[in-house]
């Protein structure tokens, strides 16, 4: 897990003050695993971050202090200067990093219903989105990904028809 300060919904813009490793998670569909994370700051100033999986109860855990990788005030007063002046392009950036996930979800989803039904145009169908997506990246706009999912969508619609 990386750990980042800043004012920005992605971490693009922000900075990486920590990464720790949480091992003992299972393999999971993407959106399955449940990790609960806590931050903590105490009154000097070090912060606590705790990682705990809900299914395995694994857990990890990473102390950061001030020395270590943080900026100082000035720096932060930009990246929050930053962060207001670029509020709407990162709105629209994670909507559409949102859309992008349920994209890569209902794809998941497809592929489960087609292969019991032996459904190759389904199966096809959302494979090959799943690979657009994947290619795309978070550089994938939001009328590009509704197009896609709405030609998904169709090809559902028409699986459970016929």
């Amino acid at each position: 897990m990386k750990v980042f300060e800043g004012e920005r919904k992605s971490t693009t813009g922000n900075n990486l003050i920590g990464e720790f490793e949480i091992s003992g998670i299972q393999r999971a569909k993407r959106g399955v695993p449940q990790i609960a994370v806590t931050f903590s700051v105490d009154a000097n100033g070090i912060l606590n971050v705790k990682a705990h999986d809900k299914t395995t109860m694994a857990e990890a855990s990473i102390t950061i202090t001030n020395a270590r990788g943080r900026r100082p005030a000035a720096e932060i007063e930009k990246m929050v200067a930053d962060a207001e002046r670029m509020r709407a392009a990162d709105e629209m950036r994670a909507a559409a990093v949102e859309a992008r996930s349920e994209l890569m979800a209902l794809c998941d989803d497809a592929i489960e219903l087609a292969e019991p039904r032996k459904d190759k145009d389904l199966k096809s169908a959302a494979e090959s989105v799943e690979a657009w997506a994947r290619s795309a990246g978070l550089m994938a706009s939001m009328v590009e990904i509704q197009s896609k999912r709405a030609f998904l969508m169709a090809k559902l619609q028409q699986s459970m028809k016929g």
